[in-house]
């Protein structure tokens, strides 16, 4: 087996090769839409790691003019600025590689070297890139089309330089037509590419130099897409999931009939992570109450003004203000007062572990926010805290239920809830609240097959009531 050395998709890179598949997809390239989907974050292609494996094949194996046959299952995300590796292996014509991410796999890619006896002359890009299509479920069913193959051939060569030189344009062109089929077209908006099996034949040069498609079968129950593909040589299937949309919480409307007049008339909330998800529904609940809230935001500046915009619209007392709890920095408002309660909602995104033992680095990463993050938030807060402030920390019921994948997270959360309580004991007169959730509908805990989550907004209702009771 040859292992190679660590590489990086950074972001210039990542830019490039959307404009060269043509696949700009938010999931990839919108930063702010990326946080609120699946992965938290903006993501690689899967052909991007794809291609670049096949790059390291071709400087590898002097041989390699082409493939005849190809078989790639997307395992998991690669994101913009991780660690990547491709270890390859070969027996007689046949080349595995192992795309690592983290020391995770990413990706298996299995193909057969061969050779093609005539390439065609593919398309430059067109100059107006493809629209991403929303489809529902309902517009699958059957659903057949074409994307065209195009290639612009000097990105291509300065992306992929081995490649390039090795594979012919055509397959080139398929791979990348792909992920553009997949991104842009069907499934479109909300897709996740999982698998692509293909056979490569000789190009016909008479053939329109498009890869048609239809929609072989639809499993709605685990959201999965099956396509038969063919176009420039090559013939198979694409595999892709429907991703669930971002998950919009209960709007002012719905909220009202749950909460009494008044019943948090005198409370000054500070919600920390209230764009979006719980501290959003935290902080709607407070506002309907008759309480004044503060809402904090990383970078959902836009989230945290729609939801501050509507409340005061309908006459409640609501701001917003960037807080980074990694490097907090004193409240640039005074207009709140004193807050009688803090609500800790920051997180960073909620990733499944290792199966067996600690992934180190997640762990890490969730002290950094659920433990340290919230030591320095409060010490920063201190100041504006009322003498009988409540801070309220938002833990799991994973401690008590074990969730296969997820101990790195209640591991943190357990931190975190003797890291709050040791807060409070430090500042005479505070009180910790601490509530153990159990799993609630947000964009953290979206599913493609597994059980529902709860709706929220009852949930945290009793977690606000909870608080605003510690106060009599």
């Amino acid at each position: 087996m040859t292992a190679s050395k660590a590489i990086c998709f950074e972001p210039e890179v990542h830019e490039a090769f959307a404009r060269l598949s043509q696949d700009f997809n938010p999931q990839h390239m919108d930063a702010l839409v990326a946080r609120r989907l699946f992965y938290g974050t903006r993501v690689v292609h899967g052909t991007h790691s794809l291609m670049a494996a096949l790059d390291r094949v071709a400087a590898t194996y002097p041989d390699f003019q082409g493939m005849a046959d190809l078989k790639v299952s997307f395992r998991g995300p690669v994101r913009l600025g991780q660690g990547v590796t491709f270890d390859l292996s070969r027996t007689g014509n046949s080349v595995t590689v192992d795309v690592l991410c983290d020391g995770q796999q990413a990706s298996r890619i299995r193909l057969a070297l061969g050779t093609t006896a005539t390439d065609l002359e593919i398309p430059a890009i067109g100059a107006t890139p493809p629209v991403c299509i929303e489809r529902s479920e309902a517009d699958l069913q059957g659903l057949a089309g074409e994307v065209p193959l195009t290639l612009d051939l000097p990105l291509y060569r300065r992306l992929f330089p081995s490649l390039s030189a090795r594979l012919p344009h055509a397959q080139a062109a398929i791979l990348l037509a792909s992920t553009r089929l997949v991104g842009m077209d069907c499934p479109g908006l909300h897709s996740i590419y999982t698998g692509l099996k293909l056979t490569f034949g000789v190009a016909e040069t008479h053939q329109p130099m498009v890869l048609r498609y239809q929609v072989a079968h639809w499993q709605p129950q685990f959201r999965l897409l099956t396509m038969t593909v063919d176009g420039g040589g090559a013939k198979g299937s694409i595999e892709c999931f429907l991703r669930p949309p971002r998950v919009d919480q209960a709007d002012i409307a719905q909220l009202r009939s749950l909460v009494q007049a008044g019943e948090f008339k005198g409370r000054r909330a500070l919600v920390v992570g209230g764009a979006r998800g719980l501290g959003e529904v935290a902080a709607k609940l407070v506002a309907i109450g008759g309480g004044s809230v503060v809402i904090t935001y990383l970078v959902g500046r836009d989230d945290a003004e729609r939801i501050v915009s509507d409340l005061v619209v309908h006459g409640y007392d609501a701001r917003c203000l960037p807080l980074n709890v990694l490097e907090p920095t004193p409240l640039d408002d005074d207009g709140a007062g004193r807050f009688t309660d803090v609500f800790y909602f920051a997180s960073p995104h909620i990733d499944k572990g290792a199966e067996t033992g600690m992934d180190a680095t997640l762990l890490r990463r969730y002290f950094d926010y659920y433990c340290d993050g919230l030591v320095r938030t409060v010490e920063a807060l201190a100041p504006r805290l009322d003498g009988r402030a409540r801070l309220i920390y938002p833990s799991t019921i994973f401690i008590d239920q074990p969730e296969k994948g997820f101990a790195e997270y209640a591991c943190a959360k357990a931190a975190g809830e003797v890291t709050v309580a040791h807060l409070a004991a430090s500042l005479p007169g505070r009180i910790a609240v601490i509530r153990r959730l159990p799993r609630l509908r947000t964009d953290q805990t979206q599913s493609l097959s597994g059980p529902e989550a709860a709706d929220p907004a009852p949930v945290i209702l009793d977690l606000v009531r909870c608080a605003a009771g510690s106060l009599d």
